[in-house]
C-alpha cells in the first residue's frame, strides 16, 4: 500500500519552543520506514515511525507525538480517510516486524489491547495492540507506542480469567503483562501460548540432555526450569540442581582452541553464568555440537566490576566485555534480554551508530532505535577482545577491565 498515490490533506506542525504553528495544504505519502509530509510550496517532514511516541485518531484526524516534542496533526482526508489510517497501521507495524529482526515466523496474529504492570502493580503503560505469536517469544505492537517482546523463557506463570477474558503473563523481572479485549478468541490465545511455551521448554531440554546425557530425568528437570530458553542461570543454583551437569556443560561447549581462554577467564571470575538461546543455525561453526546447531550457548563471567562475555563454538571470534550497572544479576537478565531480542547477533552491540547505519548493517539501527534494551546495552560496552593470540587477547581483557573501575 507504500505504492498508492498520494493522499491529499491539510496539516498542522507545532514544534517545541516555536511560538508559531505551521499549517496549511499537503500532500502525504509513506515510504519505506515512515511519513513523508510535503506542504504545498515548501520542504517536506519525514517522520521515521521510530520517532513517533503516541498516535490519536479522532474526528477525522491523524494527530502524532514525536519523541522530541513536536506534534504533527493530518486532517482533511476526505473519501482517502480509512485508507490512509490503513497504510499507517499496516506500514508501521511492517516497519516495526522488521525493526525488530523477527525472523522465527509468525504462528498467530491477533487483535486486542494490553496493559503493561511494574512490579509494585503500578499500570505503566495500556493500549490496544496487536500481538504475534512467534517460535520462542511474543510480539506486541501497540497502537500508540513503540513494541515490545515478551519472550517465552522469561514467563514463569501464566493466568486466565474467563469470566474478564483477561491473560495475565507474569515475567521473571516481576512485571504483568495483561492481555485484554480478545473476547471469544482469548481461548485460542491462551491454547497458542501454552502450546508454544511447552514447545520451546521441550526442545530446551532435549537440547541440554543431549550436551549433558548422563544427567537424571529429575535433575535435568531441576536444570530445565533455570536455564529456560534465553535466561541466564548462575552456575552455583545448577550445581546444586544438578550435580556434574556443569563440568559436562563445560566440556561439551568449548572446542579445544578456544579452552585456554574459557579457562582463564574462569580462573578470574567471582560469579559465572550460562545462557543459551535458540536462534536458528547461523553462527554455528564446525565445532558447534548437534545440541547447539541451532542454539547460542554464552558464558558471562563477573571479573569486578565486568561482566565479560564468551560465544564458544561460533563463528565469533571475540569475547564482549561491559561494566556491570547496578547488581551482577540484574544486569545479566538485562544483557541476555537484550542479545535474545536481535537472536544474539554482536553488530549491533559493538559496531559504532556511523557504521550501523550503512549497508549492511542498517537494519541494526532500527533495532537500536527501537529496543531500548539494546541501547542500555550498547552504552554498557567497554571492548571486545579479538582471539589472535592468547597473549594479546590477555592484554586486552585486562585493559578492557582496568575501564570499568571506578
Amino acid at each position: 500500500m507504500s505504492g498508492s498515490p498520494p493522499f491529499a490533506a491539510e496539516y498542522r506542525l507545532t514544534i517545541t519552543g516555536e511560538p508559531v504553528t505551521e499549517s496549511g495544504v499537503c500532500s502525504v505519502t509513506f515510504p519505506e520506514g515512515g511519513i513523508r509530509v510535503t506542504p504545498h510550496g515548501n520542504v517536506s517532514i519525514e517522520v521515521n515511525y521510530s520517532e513517533i511516541t503516541g498516535w490519536l485518531t479522532e474526528d477525522y484526524r491523524l494527530d502524532l507525538n514525536l519523541a522530541d516534542g513536536t506534534e504533527l496533526s493530518l486532517s482533511k482526508l476526505a473519501r482517502r480517510y480509512d485508507e490512509c489510517i490503513d497504510t499507517f497501521r499496516s506500514n508501521r507495524r511492517e516497519y516495526f516486524f522488521n525493526a525488530l529482526l523477527l525472523e522465527e515466523g509468525e504462528h498467530l496474529d491477533i487483535a486486542g489491547a494490553f496493559e503493561l504492570q511494574n512490579p509494585t502493580g503500578e499500570v505503566i503503560a495500556a493500549a490496544a495492540c496487536s500481538l504475534s505469536l512467534q517460535s520462542t517469544s511474543l510480539a506486541c505492537f501497540p497502537d500508540t507506542s513503540l513494541p515490545f517482546l515478551v519472550p517465552y523463557g522469561s514467563i514463569i506463570e501464566i493466568a486466565h480469567d474467563q469470566e474478564l477474558y483477561t491473560i495475565t503473563l507474569t515475567c521473571t523481572d516481576g512485571r504483568k503483562l495483561s492481555l485484554i479485549r480478545f473476547a471469544r478468541r482469548s481461548d485460542e490465545l491462551l491454547r497458542c501460548l501454552e502450546e508454544h511455551r511447552a514447545a520451546l521448554y521441550g526442545r530446551q531440554s532435549l537440547a541440554l540432555s543431549a550436551l549433558a546425557p548422563h544427567t537424571g530425568a529429575i535433575p535435568l528437570r531441576k536444570v530445565a526450569s533455570l536455564l529456560r530458553d534465553g535466561v541466564p542461570a548462575e552456575r552455583k543454583e545448577l550445581e546444586s540442581a544438578a550435580p556434574g551437569f556443569w563440568d559436562a556443560l563445560w566440556r561439551a561447549g568449548f572446542c579445544e582452541e578456544r579452552r585456554e581462554y574459557a579457562d582463564s577467564l574462569l580462573a578470574k571470575a567471582t560469579e559465572m553464568y550460562v545462557v543459551v538461546k535458540e536462534t536458528g543455525p547461523w553462527g554455528a561453526s564446525e565445532d558447534t555440537p548437534a545440541a547447539l546447531a541451532d542454539r547460542r550457548l554464552l558464558y558471562l563471567f563477573q571479573i569486578g566490576s565486568a561482566l565479560v562475555v564468551e560465544a564458544p563454538s561460533t563463528d565469533d571470534a571475540a569475547t564482549y566485555i561491559f561494566k556491570i550497572k547496578g547488581e551482577s544479576r540484574d544486569f545479566a537478565r538485562t544483557l541476555c534480554r537484550a542479545l535474545a531480542a536481535i537472536q544474539f547477533r554482536r553488530e549491533p552491540i559493538y559496531l559504532p551508530e556511523a557504521e550501523l547505519g550503512k549497508p549492511p548493517f542498517d537494519r541494526y539501527a532500527e533495532a537500536v532505535r527501537v529496543l531500548p534494551a539494546l541501547t542500555d546495552t550498547r552504552s554498557a560496552f567497554i571492548g571486545r577482545a579479538i582471539h589472535n593470540s592468547f597473549d594479546s587477547w590477555t592484554r586486552t581483557i585486562c585493559e578492557a577491565i582496568a575501564r570499568t573501575t571506578p
